[in-house]
């Protein structure tokens, strides 16, 4: 089964795209085959496409190439684009990694013989690399702004205001973790460590007395506070606030003690 590719050619005025087309469909199945003839054109492709490889042939110069791939980067596209510089013929000892400061993966040559194919293989797999090693950052952010969106819900449902998860962070945790198997793993790590760290919610209630209820300040009541200011929740807790009835029973219990340890 070959592998599927949305390829766009960085193509010069000389250049046999055909063939090059014919030479990719021999080893890769091609869902879509673009081409440019100026930056301008490649960039307004990059932008309204997501590609798995970008082929831009050697007659090109650095200075053109340089300023591409800088606008490029500005994309920031979650999944990124292998380039590869395309030329004639790779002298058997050249080094294909020799053109990364220019944004270049690999080199390959028209004809995408075995040697390309490695080198293709190669560099797709440093994508990936790259790919799920940027993902993994991104869910680990993700999770800490998820568990904060926990702890707002628990802090709010204590004050008497139902409040639901927000669910951008559990969105888009969702979306990252579909991509690959190392993610979810990544995420099920991240999850437990920051589960396993957070310090409790302090479950605290208030008692508010008559005269102050009678004021009729806007979701006041008795015993809670359902409006949405944090500013006056505090002040209510420091002046009427107490421990809820579970943790002032753990309160009163003595301290747990290590056990006595055998005599050798």
């Amino acid at each position: 089964m070959k592998t599927k590719l949305d390829v766009l050619v960085f193509e010069d005025s000389v250049s046999n795209t055909e063939g090059l087309k014919q030479a990719l469909e021999s080893h890769y199945e091609l869902r879509s085959f673009d081409t440019a003839a100026n930056v301008p054109d490649l960039l307004q492709l990059h932008i309204e496409n997501h590609y798995d490889m970008c082929l831009v042939y050697d007659t090109w110069p650095n200075e053109t190439v340089e300023m591409f791939y800088k606008d490029y980067l500005k994309l920031e596209r979650n999944t990124k684009c292998v380039f590869a510089q395309i030329k004639n013929q790779v002298p058997e000892k050249f080094d294909r990694t020799s053109l990364r400061h220019l944004g270049f993966t690999t080199v390959v040559s028209t004809a995408i013989n075995a040697h390309d194919l490695t080198a293709l293989r190669l560099a797709f797999r440093e994508k990936r690399q790259i790919t799920v090693e940027e993902r993994i950052d991104n869910v680990e952010q993700a999770v800490k702004l998820l568990i904060k969106d926990v702890d707002r819900i628990a802090s709010d449902r204590k004050r008497g205001r139902d409040k639901s998860l927000q669910g951008v962070s559990a969105q888009f945790i969702s979306g990252q973790t579909q991509v690959d198997p190392a993610v979810l793993e990544a995420y099920f790590d991240k999850l437990a460590q920051e589960t396993e760290s957070a310090a409790p919610t302090e479950h605290t209630e208030i008692v508010v007395p008559e005269e102050v209820v009678e004021k009729e300040l806007p979701g006041l009541s008795k015993d809670g506070y359902a409006g949405a200011s944090n500013r006056v929740w505090k002040k209510l807790v420091k002046a009427f606030g107490r421990k809820g009835e579970s943790e002032e029973r753990a309160a009163e219990l003595p301290p747990e003690s290590d056990p006595p340890t055998k005599p050798e």
